[in-house]
């Protein structure tokens, strides 16, 4: 599976490849594709740390005109998805941007994957005005905090879900924490020193 999107120098989505169409498809998103056409990318990235991350991402590539790949990946319930995401410059007006995605491996998830995609869901992940990533203050700490590139928890440090389980038996039973994605020291560390 090779995808792969054009943002815009305003880095709105104007065009997706057909493997896209068709993951999203073969994910229960048969919508996405109407859903994303014409938005900007940030609709769809709650986290100001995460946002921070692609914006120097793409500053970056835009600057040197030179393609930048990072590893990153992208879970669903049942499959751990070990991917490469290779951003450079596309076609079109100065500063468009080609986003190819290519699938490196697939591994079955730990069973405790289960209960945090169950408590995803039930929390309701919402447009990025109203996003639990934006919250603050007094709430900040109640927030469940996923890497958004390697998918480990930030629970009593950073580890994978069956470990978080193991440190906080009750992480997902009810009520869930409300769940946010960020990055990982390490993450941070190895993407911006590939930006470097």
């Amino acid at each position: 599976m090779n995808t792969s999107y054009l943002l815009d120098p305003s880095d709105r989505v104007v065009a997706v490849n057909a493997a896209w169409i068709a993951f999203a498809e073969a994910n229960e998103a048969p919508s996405l594709p109407g859903r994303v056409m014409g938005q900007s990318l940030w609709t769809f990235i709650a986290n100001r740390t995460v946002q921070e991350l692609y914006r120097t991402l793409f500053h970056r590539v835009r600057a040197t005109e030179h393609q930048v790949t990072l590893p990153f990946r992208c879970d669903s319930p049942v499959v751990q998805r070990f991917m490469a995401l290779a951003v450079g410059l596309g076609e079109g007006p100065q500063g468009t941007l080609n986003c190819q995605v290519q699938l490196l491996r697939e591994e079955a998830q730990p069973p405790a994957a289960l209960s945090l995609y169950a408590a995803m869901a039930r929390r309701a992940i919402t447009p990025r005005s109203e996003s639990i990533g934006n919250l603050g203050g007094e709430h900040a700490g109640d927030l469940l905090v996923v890497c958004s590139w390697c998918k480990r928890l930030e629970v009593e440090g950073w580890c994978e879900i069956d470990e978080a389980l193991g440190r906080q038996p009750l992480l997902f039973t009810e009520p869930v924490r409300p769940i946010t994605h960020g990055l990982c020291p390490e993450c941070a560390l190895a993407v911006y020193a590939e930006l470097e």
